[in-house]
């Protein structure tokens, strides 16, 4: 049997393989790689690594290296078995004798570590005194894991046309339309903007009456067929449907609003509730919404009005009482906003519901950050929360003028979570509702080969149709830049983006004739019908198939009355979606979310005190990407215990390539030389054992000092202790060269510094600026000694300059250290000291 090789370039250990299959795969790879049969693994391996073989080598490395593996498993699960039936054992007779030959005894111990007066610490550091280093989370994708549920509720699988007369009396109407047959029928002598009633049987249109100015008509229709009504109202402000009853908030007579209740089933008018406040003048309102309680006994009148000295304005929210419509002011605030601005503590236009609660949310801009916030505004109290989304609210300038929206809200199948996209930055904020917090913030990235073309579509957005398919796992996007025509034209063709909710990656793109207008999809899912206009002034509907992403059919000509314009395409689940916060469902089952139940963990790629050309141990750990605590596979962490790791280092010149040994659950670690000083980044791949894999980059770079290489194969480096190290004192620097590691200093048969001439400096350098000089003086084989004064408190890097013997000069890195703030106002009083980041060299 070869002599074992415990570390190789791939971190396999061979001690436990089988030497057939060693020998096999040895001769395989010797045979691929030109070597001789006999080569050691070692040599082997390295040279294959070296050489960089194609892939048809790995293949068959790969075969007999499984197997090997597949043999250590199976002893390797006998010998825990037995291990934990051993721990079992010892445990339940300790627990005997614990509780059953000592009762109630307990020792005390105290012990007082006295105060160390020297002035070098100890050596080798403690574990307490080496930092912890700081995993960097790479990001991370959620993977469905809901399962359907059978909806309490199911909408009808209707879509419906809103048509409106471009001349004359400007009347509009609801056609329900058929896809399928590419035909209509009339609904409702209504057009305006549709609201559904909760059990969705109903619907409710308004269309203002321009022969009779300041009333409107509203109109109401049951889905199955059955009846219909329309009434003349004065000058509808805000709608909200109950059970059995439409609210209405309108003018009670010119200079007064109130509440206007209608029968559901009838239209017919029942009692006016005022206000109950003079400070509620019609010409002082700028914006309101009505919202039934989750339990239907109060509406909600929220609102925005100018006070009655014309000074402010004001957010105000009533509270009625639904069975005797009795109001009560719940809270009146003041809004710090100015009159034509965008409001920055809560919005009222656009104010969104959270189902099942009485609160409701929008999306403004943090004055302080720029970036995007959304407020959640709770309806009983007035009491606002916020959540910081970590994505911009606007970059785009004159943004308001050119009509360009950045921020999308896009409410998940079950309105437990929001998706805030932000085109211009192509990201999404993904956000729990219920718990009022960020789950993450992710790129939405396309293919390779359509990024130009999706930063380009996304730049300029007017509007955004978003559609969530029934299980959640797909996001639908057509951009519409319609304000912006006169910069932009009509275009030929416009993209249609499939986003995969799981990795949020593009994994689509479908090509649709004209500018998108309304996108809506069929109740299973399974088609999307676009409508698109075009320059010629053509309208044309779409119908693609979401299994394939091909069109199944472009009609140029939709039914509608000789009168009417087709102004858009609807359906009673996006209609209800958009009312009430979430989607019950056409089909069999109820939509369902994409939940961030489970995600691909984290990765830290750690390599600690590294020099330039020594052999350095990385090791890789798997990090929940959430908690930054080390990944262990369970309900909410998804990885594969057999996955293969690689991590590829560079420094934009030099690359190091290794693959790492499993260490244990979720730590890989192997060895690896960085030939070159500086930073250095990291990448990590990880590779299932089904063949399926996932990337991260390293957060922050590996930094790599320079360092001298002794012919003994030790490497060791500079390092800089500073003694009371308080800033505006005169502070000992005494500067060491150790290994690498830190754990053994210079061995005194190394003769490196006696090449070294007495002109040796140290330059440290302040984040500010500031710069000091000072000379060092050598006082063993190992170490110098020197004197410095800082001027400034933090971090400082140090640099050695070593003069040779034949007149040059070097520079090499010695690392940094903290210089603490002056605490004591006179001289030799304590202070505050800062340790290195580089270790805690010995005292001499």
């Amino acid at each position: 049997m070869p002599e074992p090789v415990a570390r190789t370039a791939l971190g396999i250990d061979t001690r436990r393989a089988g030497t057939t299959n060693l020998d096999q795969a040895r001769g395989r790879v010797a045979e691929a790689a030109g070597r001789a049969p006999d080569a050691t693994v070692a040599d082997l391996l390295n040279r294959v690594l070296i050489e960089a073989p194609g892939p048809d080598l790995w293949v068959e490395l790969a075969e007999q290296v499984r197997d090997a593996w597949a043999a250590r498993r199976r002893s390797q699960r006998l010998l825990t078995v037995a291990v934990i039936a051993a721990i079992v054992l010892m445990l339940g007779a300790a627990t005997v004798w614990l509780t059953g030959f000592r009762p109630g005894s307990r020792g005390t111990s105290e012990t007082r570590a006295s105060a160390d007066t020297r002035e070098w610490p100890s050596w080798p550091p403690s574990a307490e005194e080496i930092p912890t280093p700081t995993p960097a989370l790479a990001s991370f994708a959620a993977v469905a894991t809901t399962a359907p549920e059978e909806p309490a509720l199911r909408l009808p699988d209707q879509q419906f046309l809103r048509l409106i007369e471009q001349a004359g009396d400007s009347q509009s109407a609801l056609a329900l339309y058929d896809p399928a047959t590419n035909t209509s029928t009339d609904f409702l002598p209504a057009g305006g903007p549709v609201m559904i009633s909760q059990d969705g049987a109903w619907a409710l249109a308004e269309r203002e009456l321009r022969a009779t100015p300041g009333r409107s008509l509203l109109a109401a229709g049951r889905f199955d067929g059955g009846a219909t009504w329309e009434t003349e109202i004065a000058s509808p402000r805000a709608l909200a449907i109950g059970p059995d009853t439409v609210y209405v908030l309108n003018l009670a007579n010119p200079d007064a609003l109130q509440i206007q209740t209608l029968a559901l089933d009838s239209g017919e008018p029942g009692a006016g509730w005022p206000l109950g406040s003079d400070d509620f003048v019609p010409a002082r309102m700028r914006s309101a919404r009505l919202q039934l309680s989750t339990d239907g006994a109060r509406l909600y009148l929220l609102s925005e009005w100018k006070s009655p000295d014309n000074s402010a304005w004001v957010r105000a929210i009533v509270a009625f009482d639904t069975a005797t419509g009795a109001a009560s002011t719940v809270r009146a605030t003041p809004l710090d906003a100015p009159e034509e601005g965008t409001p920055t503590d809560f919005s009222v236009a656009s104010a969104r519901p959270i189902p099942a609660e009485d609160a409701v949310y929008s999306v403004v801009q943090d004055r302080r950050s720029g970036q995007a916030v959304l407020r959640f505004l709770d309806l009983p109290t007035g009491a606002i929360s916020s959540q910081l989304l970590g994505i911009p609210a606007r970059v785009v300038p004159l943004a308001d003028q050119r009509g360009e929206n950045e921020l999308h809200l896009v409410p998940s199948n079950t309105g437990k979570t929001l998706y805030v996209i932000q085109t211009r930055q192509r990201q999404v904020a993904i956000v729990d509702l219920n718990r009022r917090r960020v789950s993450g913030v992710f790129p939405i990235t396309p293919r390779p080969e359509e990024a130009s073309l999706f930063e380009r579509n996304l730049n300029h957005v007017s509007y955004l149709e978003a559609l969530l398919s029934p299980d959640g796992t797909r996001l639908y996007l057509a951009v519409n830049r319609e304000k912006n025509q006169a910069l932009n034209s009509y275009p030929a063709r416009s993209p249609v983006w499939v986003v995969n909710t799981t990795t949020w990656q593009v994994d689509e793109r479908w090509v649709v004739s004209g500018l998108p207008r309304r996108m809506t999809m069929s109740g299973d899912g399974r088609q999307i019908y676009l409508r698109s206009s075009r320059a010629d002034g053509q309208v044309r509907l779409t119908t693609f198939d979401t299994a394939s992403g091909e069109p199944l059919e472009v009609r140029d000509t939709l039914p509608a009355p000789d009168w009417a314009d087709i102004q858009r395409i609807g359906s009673v689940e996006q209609s209800y979606h958009e009312q009430y916060g979430f989607r019950p469902g056409t089909g069999p089952v109820a939509p369902v979310d994409n939940s961030i139940l489970a995600v691909l963990p984290g990765i830290s790629v750690e390599a600690d005190d590294v020099v330039a050309g020594a052999e350095t141990t990385v090791t890789a750990r798997l990090v929940h990407p959430l908690t930054g605590a080390p990944a262990v596979s369970d309900r909410t962490l998804r990885f594969d215990r057999n996955a293969t790791l690689i991590v590829e280092l560079t420094n934009g010149e030099e690359q190091a390539i290794l693959v790492p040994s499993s260490v244990e659950t979720g730590v890989y670690a192997g060895q690896v030389r960085m030939d070159g000083a500086g930073s250095w980044d990291a990448r990590a791949t990880i590779i299932n054992s089904d063949g399926t894999s996932w990337t991260a980059e390293q957060a922050d770079a590996i930094e790599v000092s320079e360092g001298f290489v002794a012919a003994t194969g030790g490497a060791y480096r500079f390092v800089v202790r500073p003694a009371n190290p308080v800033n505006r004192r005169t502070v000992t620097l005494r500067v060491w060269m150790v290994a690498s590691d830190e754990r053994e200093r210079l061995p005194e048969e190394i003769e490196f510094l006696d090449l070294i001439s007495e002109d040796v400096q140290i330059v440290l350098t302040h984040p500010s600026g500031e710069r000091v000089v000072e000379d060092l003086s050598r006082i063993d084989h190992d170490s110098f000694l020197g004197w410095a004064r800082f001027g400034a408190a933090g971090e400082w890097t140090a640099t050695i300059v070593l003069g040779l013997g034949n007149g040059e000069r070097i520079t090499v890195n010695a690392g940094s250290f903290q210089i603490s703030d002056l605490t004591e106002p006179f001289e030799g009083a304590s202070a505050t000291t800062g340790g290195s980041r580089m270790g805690n060299p010995a005292s001499q």
